[in-house]
């Protein structure tokens, strides 16, 4: 027996509007905009809804669970996975920054090779390139 979404979804079209347009550009506004166009009868089953919104059937059914077991809210609650923890100790940060402000430390490869002499840490150039950002740390460059 098919479901019927426009009773099955208690939020109404408008609260789904709202919501959808206070997470424009985030990826859960997707969920919103499926849930939008299957109470508002526009699609009648979650395969063609799936189409519309350019996810498979299989992931639409997946939300609909979600939603069905947690409610919009559950459904808007995105997990990401962990990823691995860093190598970098709060102490090496705090003395790596006093080198380089020291000015002992000038290039990537001089940051690599304190923090494998001093603390014992091994980092690719990538990889400690990608922990310089994520702590807004720039390279100096020099000025004509």
């Amino acid at each position: 027996m098919p479901t019927n979404y426009l009773v099955a979804i208690h939020e109404s079209v408008e609260q789904l509007a709202a919501r959808e347009k206070a997470l424009r550009g985030q990826p859960a506004a997707l969920r919103v905009h499926a849930l939008r166009l299957l109470k508002r009868g526009q699609v009648r089953s979650l395969a063609t809804c799936a189409s519309q919104v350019g996810y498979s059937a299989r992931q639409l059914r997946r939300w609909w669970r979600q939603y069905q077991r947690s409610g919009l809210d559950g459904l808007l609650t995105i997990k990401h996975a962990p990823g691995q923890k860093p190598y970098m100790t709060a102490t090496a940060w705090s003395d790596l920054e006093t080198e380089m402000r020291a000015g002992r430390i000038a290039q990537l490869a001089d940051a690599q090779r304190w923090l494998r002499e001093r603390h014992g840490i091994q980092y690719t150039l990538g990889g400690l390139w990608g922990q310089f950002q994520q702590h807004g740390i720039k390279l100096k460059t020099g000025r004509r």
